[in-house]
């Protein structure tokens, strides 16, 4: 179980990122699933073009190279002035089970959260057991969840 602890994060903390998809997450037993603190304009953009992080930006990642122009487009917006006010962060096909606060702040937008005190159809729940064997609707009408497959995750032998 999460607990807030001194600074009430919650499970995802996002302090001042943006775009950043989080997709088909099951938060279990926690007080808080997202807390948020969404940087202003300015503390943004004095982070941004401060020369330790430009250098890291421009010259060890460069972020304008082909490798991220292709495969990471809207980096090359991140120095842009005009979209500093467009940070944000997003969340799909989430599942919420008894957790006392979803979300606070204003830097993810949310779609397509079932949020419930009951059981939502897992196996066995009290034996930590939390693969789906009842999918709620809500999530399954949506054509990018996918239930976690819990039987596929851990340990192996070789």
């Amino acid at each position: 179980a999460n607990t807030l602890g001194a600074y009430n994060f919650g499970v995802i903390d996002i302090n001042g990122g943006a775009n950043t998809t989080f997709l088909n997450n099951y938060f279990i037993d926690c007080d808080r699933a997202f807390s948020t603190t969404q940087w202003q304009d300015k503390a943004w953009k004095q982070f941004i073009t401060r020369p330790d992080i430009s250098k890291r930006i421009l010259t060890e990642i460069n972020i304008y190279s082909d490798a991220y122009k292709n495969n990471y487009p809207e980096l090359g917006k991140l120095l842009d002035s005009n979209s500093i006010s467009a940070r944000r962060n997003y969340s799909f096909n989430t599942l919420a089970y008894n957790v006392a606060t979803f979300s606070t702040g204003s830097a993810v937008i949310h779609q397509n959260v079932f949020n419930t005190n009951t059981d939502p159809g897992f196996a066995d729940a009290n034996a930590g057991n939390f693969t789906l064997i009842k999918y709620p609707a809500m999530l399954a009408s949506s054509k990018d969840w996918k239930p976690i497959p819990f039987s596929e995750i851990g340990l192996r032998k070789n």
